[in-house]
């Protein structure tokens, strides 16, 4: 991932886009570009491992968790201003990997 970012950043420079633009961002920026380095690196070997060890069932449910996670980070760490709808289209995500995890045992125990 860093070889590609390095030869992304040499292609725009080559392309004549200003490089000065990536030395003028602000300490919290760079920051934040380190945090999302670290912890992007970290999910993808985090998926990786999914991927080799877990059923697909459950590694596809990994794409359902992340938005609810995003959304409780905005939240309590952004500080960001809740929509009407963001209770139940939640609920509603959490409900739907319950049933994809766990709708057979679910069904089968009611039987």
């Amino acid at each position: 991932m860093l070889w590609v970012g390095l030869a992304g950043l040499l292609i725009a420079v080559l392309q004549g886009h200003n490089a000065a633009l990536l030395f003028s961002a602000s300490i919290k920026s760079l920051i934040g570009l380190g945090g999302l380095l670290v912890f992007g690196s970290t999910g993808f070997i985090a998926y990786t491992w999914l991927v080799k060890n877990e059923p697909a069932i459950r590694v596809s449910s990994s794409a359902l968790v992340n938005p609810v996670v995003a959304v409780l980070v905005g939240l309590f760490i952004g500080r960001e201003t809740p929509a009407v709808l963001l209770l139940p289209g939640c609920i509603c995500i959490l409900c739907g990997i319950t049933f994809m995890l766990y709708g057979e045992k679910i069904i089968a125990a009611k039987k």
